[in-house]
């Protein structure tokens, strides 16, 4: 059955309120409001669109799914859904509005070092969020993502809370806390040494936890993971080891050496590696040491143009 003829056949039934038929080019489309029904009107409209539901040249287009929004952090204490190229959001099959001035959040009740999943869902009168250790899942009907299986929640990001009581929302060069899903941005995580650091071990190992860079990750995209050292080592002909370790010290990222001819002189080594991290909360720490171990010290510099590492991320 053609288009056209399908669409003649619609329009002949009994008009039956709450249903609407139109007719674009080779599609017959018909759409359903079910609330300006009666129930005899709604078994009829059912039957309707049983009947016509095996014509396979009948098309169904599912909305236009929007999702012009970026999950920010504006203050410690806030987050926010800004608009993003456009102010519409997809939620439970339908775009709505997202406010003039975007959707914040507070952070009352809040607990630090947690990891929470930001869900937008709308009020019946405007977009809120909603903050959640449960995780989200494919919506088995439109394709994006949910809280779980909850199609009123639409997943719009995660924040990973920092310090305080209730905890804070944190962004900045050495902890990225907040990861939007939608119109994401490169974002470095980063630091230079804070002081300078020496090792004796072989051959590596933490050169100190308080140099850590943390962030989280959606798990779904490559990083490019840096490290550029300034160091020495006390003895001559000895190999000195650099790295970033990756929650630890199990997985090296970035890993080099350098072969030191000369006992005490400054020398500057480094390697750049893509990687593609876990979903949720993750550190890079730097990680040296020496050959051989015992008197040989490697020292890595923190003053004038010092050790500098981090990863170039997207959120």
């Amino acid at each position: 059955m053609k288009a056209n003829d399908l669409y003649a056949l619609v329009k002949s039934a009994a008009p039956i309120a709450g249903v609407t038929v139109g007719n674009e080019g080779d599609k017959a489309t018909w759409a359903v409001d079910w609330g300006a029904s009666s129930a005899p009107e709604i078994a009829a409209g059912e039957a309707l669109i049983a009947a016509v539901s095996d014509v396979d040249t009948a098309t169904v287009e599912a909305p236009r799914m929007n999702f012009d929004c970026k999950l920010i952090v504006t203050s410690s204490l806030a987050i926010q859904l800004s608009n993003h190229n456009g102010d519409q959001i997809f939620i439970n099959g339908q775009n709505y509005p997202i406010a003039q001035y975007a959707v914040n959040l507070g952070n009352t009740g809040l607990a630090a070092a947690t990891l929470y999943y930001v869900y937008a869902y709308w009020t019946g009168l405007k977009v809120a969020l909603e903050l959640s250790t449960t995780g989200h899942a494919v919506d088995p009907t439109w394709g994006h993502r949910t809280k779980g299986s909850t199609p009123s929640r639409t997943y719009v990001g995660m924040v990973y809370m920092g310090a305080g009581t209730p905890g804070t929302f944190v962004d900045s060069d050495t902890q990225r806390f907040c990861a939007s899903y939608y119109n994401r941005i490169n974002k470095p995580v980063q630091r230079a040494l804070i002081a300078n650091r020496a090792t004796t071990a072989a051959p590596h190992v933490e050169l100190d936890s308080a140099e850590r860079i943390e962030f989280i990750s959606h798990g779904d995209e490559h990083a490019l993971v840096w490290l550029n050292a300034i160091a020495a080592n006390s003895n001559a002909g000895t190999d000195t080891y650099g790295a970033l370790g990756l929650d630890g010290i199990s997985t090296l990222l970035a890993r080099t050496v350098f072969y030191s001819a000369d006992a005490g002189n400054l020398f500057a080594f480094g390697k750049m590696q893509g990687q593609q991290f876990s979903a949720g909360y993750h550190y890079l720490t730097p990680v040296g040491g020496t050959s051989g171990g015992g008197a040989r010290t490697a020292t890595y510099y923190a003053g004038g143009d010092p050790t500098r590492f981090g990863a170039m991320l997207r959120q």
